[in-house]
């Protein structure tokens, strides 16, 4: 039986009328700043539903394309903020909107850390109340430090598509925490046979997570990691493994 769903331009809900006390899951898509939607992610949705029992979310932004005229950071990031706020002030919503477990993939994984790590670009800082409600962050292959990814794949011509030069202040493995963030878990996750992206890019994340998170004397196993579970190339979300490897993250972490 198929999982109701709200949709709208910003996101697509799959939840059931009994889920009002569980936290939600929400996913921030890849392709690299200038394709995939949110519908082309239903099925993995519907598999995290199935296998957690919670309700799902995938979130929507612009692209950077010819139609979109071709936007730059932070335009994504700032269109992913506004799912993300209008989904922890949804006042029907049919989930606990104080506890949110967040999932980027690739491009996704750099929006995630824009927005909960302090970018200091005004427009795409969190609430207090999201900030609280970020319970659990997974990012998978994404892509972080944009220098160093152009110096492994200098033909990437999608980061000067979707950013302004110099890429130094886009890089998320220089940014801080904000402030009164205590709590939050980060899981950073790669595959063996990704070959678009190179563990470079999650070591690098892994690492500066660990170091703030040492910096403000707060707890360093909130950092874990998974470079083991994953042997498929960079499209493995679409994958059911993909999506097992999430619940089995949040059976450990999610307290019921």
């Amino acid at each position: 039986m198929a999982v109701p769903h709200t949709s709208n331009k910003l996101f697509d809900v799959y939840a059931e009328p009994d889920d009002i006390s569980k936290p939600l899951i929400v996913y921030v898509h890849g392709g690299a700043w200038r394709s995939e939607s949110k519908a082309l992610h239903a099925p993995l949705a519907r598999r995290l539903r199935e296998l957690t029992g919670f309700p799902v979310a995938v979130v929507e932004y612009r692209l950077s394309t010819q139609e979109n005229n071709f936007i730059k950071h932070p335009e994504h990031a700032k269109d992913v903020l506004e799912d993300l706020e209008t989904l922890v002030n949804w006042a029907e919503a049919p989930y606990d909107r104080t506890r949110f477990y967040l999932i980027g993939h690739s491009a996704g994984g750099h929006l995630l850390t824009s927005i909960f790590l302090d970018s200091n670009i005004p427009s795409i800082r969190p609430s207090d109340a999201l900030l609280r409600a970020a319970k659990g962050i997974a990012i998978a292959s994404g892509l972080y430090d944009l220098d160093a990814l152009l110096a492994k794949f200098p033909s990437y011509d999608f980061v000067p598509q979707a950013f302004n030069t110099p890429y130094e202040p886009w890089n998320t493995t220089t940014y801080p925490l904000y402030p009164g963030v205590v709590d939050t878990r980060w899981h950073v996750i790669h595959s063996s046979g990704d070959t678009l992206v190179d563990f470079g890019q999650s070591d690098a994340i892994y690492e500066h997570l660990g170091k703030i998170y040492v910096e403000k004397g707060l707890d360093r196993s909130l950092i874990t990691k998974d470079y083991e579970t994953l042997t498929t190339g960079h499209q493995y979300v679409r994958e059911p493994i993909f999506a097992q490897l999430v619940a089995d993250w949040l059976e450990g972490i999610v307290k019921k």
